[in-house]
């Protein structure tokens, strides 16, 4: 297990995993995002878009639903896109209109949880 120093006084080694800007900076010469480690996860910084799909990865799905307004996708859809299929993510978008509601989620998670319903049937019969 990879291990970073601590940066506190007692000199401990801390494993990578509970250091969360070590683990998901994309580069050295990148600002190191902020991450808020909890069973979902919160990632903010600049240009997270582009890294996107390595932040998904360490997920166990290899599917990801995009809930995205039509602008949203022509604004991000193609670096979200490459980020998420240069890391083996299945990308479904899921587009809604007007205002994204707690009613317009629930919906579209519907129909995400169908198509992968719908994918893993498929992919039993191969």
């Amino acid at each position: 297990m990879d291990k970073v120093e601590s940066k506190t006084d007692e000199k401990q080694s801390i494993p990578k995993a509970f250091q969360p800007a070590e683990v998901w900076c994309p580069s050295p010469k990148e600002e190191k995002p902020r991450v808020l480690m909890s069973p979902a996860r919160y990632v903010q910084g600049a240009k997270i878009t582009k890294h996107l799909g390595k932040y998904l990865k360490v997920l166990p799905s290899k599917s990801a639903g995009i809930l995205v307004s039509k602008g949203g996708k022509e604004r991000f859809g193609k670096i979200l896109e490459e980020s998420l299929t240069s890391n083996q993510i299945e990308l479904v978008w899921l587009i809604f209109e007007g205002e994204c509601s707690y009613e317009v989620t629930i919906k579209h998670k519907r129909l995400f949880l169908a198509w992968l319903l719908r994918m893993c049937e498929f992919k039993k019969k191969k």
